[in-house]
């Protein structure tokens, strides 16, 4: 019997899509004829998570195995291995100029790392639950967390500072995505909401949140 696609992700120019799956493999796909291109095989559980690199060379998966790996998008070759997770990774995203990826886990973390040495740069500690979305802001400077602590966290990506804390929805945040222009945050959750906020509220300041119920 064939295993459900977990997770997927396309190209800008619609060419190709990436999928991953519970039979621990990632495809791709070409978007036109619908024809498998290649088959990534190197994880050894599902495959929770994947992303294209912004200039579509590389592509990036999460698996339940705990890593995340680097893949060429054209051979299909396995690059490099990101280990450091303490339970299955569950979110990836690329920076906006490719240099850097960043996952969220089940271990309640987010990192940061080197997509050219591998090397962690900055852990992101501070949801008390599964961090189960990712984002970088469109300039690379700010990253975003969703948990299912029901908070999404903004963070400094030089540092890895919390900046800002998103309260408001009943249950876990399952999506995050940042405005193209960086000044708002997007946020969806199990409690079948979505939510938009301020990313750069003032000091002090409660970020505005405008909710729309998903029917």
């Amino acid at each position: 019997m064939r295993q459900p696609s977990f997770r997927i992700a396309h190209l800008i120019s619609c060419v190709r899509v990436l999928t991953g799956s519970y039979d621990d493999t990632a495809k791709l796909w070409d978007a036109t004829t619908g024809r498998e291109a290649l088959t990534l095989k190197g994880h050894t559980d599902d495959v929770t998570s994947v992303a294209f690199a912004p200039d579509g060379k590389r592509v990036l998966t999460g698996s339940k195995d705990g890593t995340a790996r680097l893949w060429d998008a054209t051979t299909g070759r396995e690059g490099l291995t990101f280990r450091g997770h303490t339970e299955p990774v569950c979110a990836v995203a690329f920076a906006p100029g490719g240099e850097q990826m960043l996952t969220g886990s089940f271990d309640d973390s987010a990192k940061l790392w080197d997509a050219t040495t591998g090397q962690v740069v900055v852990t992101l500690k501070g949801h008390t639950d599964d961090v189960k979305a990712v984002a970088f802001a469109p300039d690379g400077q700010r990253v975003l967390t969703g948990s299912g602590d029901r908070t999404a966290k903004l963070w400094d990506a030089a540092t890895g500072r919390e900046v800002l804390t998103l309260k408001g929805h009943r249950r876990g945040v399952s999506g995050v995505a940042f405005a193209p222009d960086g000044q708002q945050v997007l946020t969806g959750s199990f409690d079948g909401t979505a939510r938009l906020w301020r990313s750069h509220p003032e000091a002090g300041a409660v970020p505005e949140a405008r909710a729309a119920q998903a029917k």
